[in-house]
């Protein structure tokens, strides 16, 4: 049985969900993050043009990945305090300057500004822009964050394709013309998004470390479950290609196989967003969703032909199925700072499963790639083991 508690926050604000506005924001979190790949996808391209060395690229990614991730919680923390659209028109401006203008970037110390400036967007962006997307869901939030969610991934996976696009036909200077999408949609941000998406005040205004204090014991936990869950998903990521590599599928198809992975991801989160509020409670989507995607990464990585385009759809559906209902989670467990909570949920938790990633590079230098990719097929049933201390 549910407790009062999470009756009362799935009960809240029984309305319709504003379609429109949730539309508005599902498009602009696309044009937003379409240009969080602009740093990796150019890099080999600028420290051949400005002759810098692995270091100081290693440094540059790192500097976009803290900036973009690690703060966001501090951030939604100040958007939980002034509850205007100010900052997610703000940030989609920095990220949408910062990574148009890394192709015309003079020298080293420039280009890091400008990818700290992309990282820093992203970072003012998201937590803000996820609470107005609560606002904006009625009874639906799951499946409406889910889609808002959906659109991201989108973004994300067509901003390589602009930015390449850009470069082969006008050259490396030409990245500024991506600049419009951005200053487009800071525009319908600042026209269209919630005036008033602030879900309640009562505790908004108390200090950081109160609020943490408060919910600390339930929030490590969920923390604990979005990050093992992105330490699984990075980890895949991160060396599925080798590991395909080594075992003779060409690069083509590896290429496809990955982009499968995180187009099916996409779709999970829909669908568990629906489940979350159709069929099953919130728990019962998030243990049930990882537990699958453990067997099914484990069959991607024994099998091929047609099976192993097979698994390498249901590893998406299962392994993403979580990310909109993880990230509702924690806003109903802090109702008061969904700014706050859509902070830890989107930037902080996500980014540390990404740095978690940073020495397996390493230990798989030393013990080969198989222990290290299998990771990647314990992970998921450890997070579900910590989501089941969730609340209903």
């Amino acid at each position: 049985m549910r407790t009062e508690a999470a009756a009362a926050n799935r009960g809240a604000g029984r309305q319709v969900v504003d379609v429109p506005r949730a539309a508005m924001l599902t498009l602009a979190h696309g044009v937003n993050d379409s240009y969080g790949n602009y740093v990796a996808i150019l890099l080999p391209l600028l420290k051949d043009d400005l002759g810098f060395s692995l270091g100081l690229a290693s440094a540059m990614v790192t500097a976009n990945t803290i900036t973009s991730g690690v703060i966001q919680p501090l951030l939604g923390y100040v958007a939980d305090r002034w509850a205007t659209r100010a900052m997610s028109v703000a940030g989609i401006v920095m990220s949408a300057v910062g990574a148009s203008l890394l192709g015309l970037a003079p020298h080293y110390a420039v280009l890091l500004a400008l990818a700290v400036l992309n990282g820093f967007g992203t970072a003012v962006y998201h937590p803000q822009a996820a609470a107005m997307v609560v606002a904006s869901g009625g009874e639906r939030r799951a499946t409406t964050m889910s889609i808002y969610l959906m659109g991201g991934n989108i973004g994300f996976a067509l901003g390589p394709l602009i930015a390449t696009a850009l470069v082969d036909s006008r050259g490396l200077g030409a990245t500024w013309m991506a600049l419009a999408p951005g200053l487009l949609g800071a525009f319908m941000l600042a026209r269209f998004a919630p005036r008033d998406w602030a879900p309640a005040t009562t505790g908004a205004g108390l200090p950081l470390r109160t609020i943490i204090k408060t919910h600390r014991a339930v929030l490590m936990r969920l923390l604990a479950v979005v990050a093992t869950r992105s330490w699984a998903h990075y980890s895949l990521m991160a060396f599925l290609p080798l590991y395909l590599s080594h075992r003779g599928v060409s690069a083509g198809e590896r290429g496809w196989l990955v982009a499968l992975i995180t187009f099916a991801g996409a779709f999970g989160g829909l669908a568990g967003g629906y489940l979350a509020d159709r069929w099953l409670s919130r728990r019962a989507v998030i243990v049930g969703s990882l537990l699958l995607s453990s067997g099914c990464i484990f069959g991607l990585l024994h099998s091929s032909g047609a099976t192993q385009w097979a698994l390498a759809v249901l590893t998406g559906l299962t392994l993403l199925g979580s990310f909109a209902v993880l990230t509702v989670k924690g806003q109903e467990i802090m109702p008061q700072n969904v700014g706050l909570a859509s902070g830890f949920m989107l930037g902080l938790t996500i980014a540390l499963g990404g740095l978690f990633v940073l020495p397996m590079g390493a230990i798989a230098d030393h013990t080969g790639l198989e222990p290290v990719i299998h990771l990647a097929v314990v992970l998921p049933p450890l997070a579900a083991l910590f989501a089941l201390a969730l609340p209903e």
